[in-house]
């Protein structure tokens, strides 16, 4: 499904012509003013021309009766030029309008496509989510699929911070589980070519595994995790939120090389969380028996701390720890597993 700009302006121009063959309307009259209006959309060369042609063109739809069947013909039309235009609302409304007049097979999938993509662009990813969701029953699946591809992208990325956002504080949230799920089978099924493919497909699937592990199926988030790290494995939040899981199988080796990795990959190492987190794992074994090959990673925390960066967790006695994560609090004081941390070594546990 092909959406931006220039394929949609060349779908209105299109549609223009066919519609200005039927017209009786003569030169002068609204409708044909209209038309006129809407043909200059597909020769506009640049984005910001093609938008000030479709407000043109809307404007003068505007002008149409509202009981005039020429009106009503060109319903479709005037929605992709108000989308075109930016007028989301507009173009949510005549879409609506247009499907309940009965508009052509062809056309309702694609003024549903439309209506969609408005109510991501004006209201937001929530409202989107539960449009597509309840109109996938309608359209063909790979009509759905496409706009979810394209809506990873589009204002970024809220329909899919909208899902996350559901199954973080409602479990069985079926619109967004949905959404995940389908998006990701619709980029592994899709060219695996270039880095930024592979990078497009092993995030989707990092979404995905999340969503799964909310849910409780954890087995089936690690296939996915394992997955979006074989497409991509320079990702170092996919690589923490991996090992974290690994963790919680209770596959600490696994977890610890994970982790490491996440830690390896970041652009500035200490500035994400796999420090941190690595650093959770050795005060959960009572701080004995560092993991295989953590001894670099005290010297890592050394470094980053005399080069005066964000240190995520420093590894060694009791006291270089509580000082440590003084500091580390006092530059982000929100950081909350942080602070548990500090106050589980300065108030010791009754067994």
């Amino acid at each position: 499904m092909s959406s931006g700009p220039a394929a949609v302006a060349a779908w209105i121009g299109c549609v223009g012509v066919c519609l200005a063959g039927r017209s009786l309307a003569q030169d002068g009259d609204p409708v044909a003013d209209f038309d006129r209006s809407a043909r200059t959309v597909a020769s506009e060369s640049d984005a910001d021309g093609r938008s000030a042609a479709a407000r043109r063109a809307v404007r003068a739809f505007l002008r149409l009766s509202p009981d005039d069947e020429a009106r009503q013909l060109r319903l479709p039309q005037a929605a992709e030029l108000a989308f075109v235009g930016g007028d989301f609302e507009r173009c949510k409304r005549w879409s609506e309008e247009a499907l309940a007049l009965g508009a052509s097979t062809e056309d309702a999938v694609r003024l549903r496509a439309l209506g969609w993509r408005a109510i991501l662009l004006g209201e937001g990813g929530d409202a989107a989510l539960e449009a597509c969701h309840a109109d996938r029953g309608i359209v063909p699946s790979t009509v759905t699929e496409a706009f979810l591809v394209e809506a990873q992208s589009l204002e970024r990325g809220a329909l899919f911070e909208a899902a996350q956002r559901r199954l973080r504080v409602g479990v069985g949230d079926d619109a967004a589980f949905w959404a995940l799920t389908t998006l990701a089978d619709a980029v592994t099924r899709g060219p695996l070519e270039t880095v930024q493919q592979r990078f497009g497909a092993a995030l989707a699937l990092g979404n995905l595994a999340l969503a799964e592990r909310q849910r409780g199926d954890v087995e089936a988030a690690e296939a996915s995790y394992r997955r979006a790290v074989e497409l991509y494995d320079a990702d170092a939040i996919l690589w923490n939120d991996y090992g974290m899981l690994l963790r919680v199988l209770g596959r600490d080796d696994e977890a610890v090389a994970a982790l490491r990795r996440s830690i390896e990959v970041e652009g500035a190492p200490g500035d994400g969380p796999g420090l941190t987190n690595l650093g959770l794992m050795y005060r959960l074994r009572g701080g004995r028996g560092l993991p295989p090959g953590f001894g670099d990673v005290v010297a890592l925390i050394a470094r980053d701390a005399e080069a005066g960066g964000d240190v995520g967790v420093a590894v060694g006695p009791t006291g270089q720890l509580v000082e440590a994560y003084g500091v580390l609090l006092a530059r982000r004081p929100g950081q909350t597993l942080v602070r548990r941390m500090l106050v589980d070594l300065i108030v010791p546990r009754r067994d």
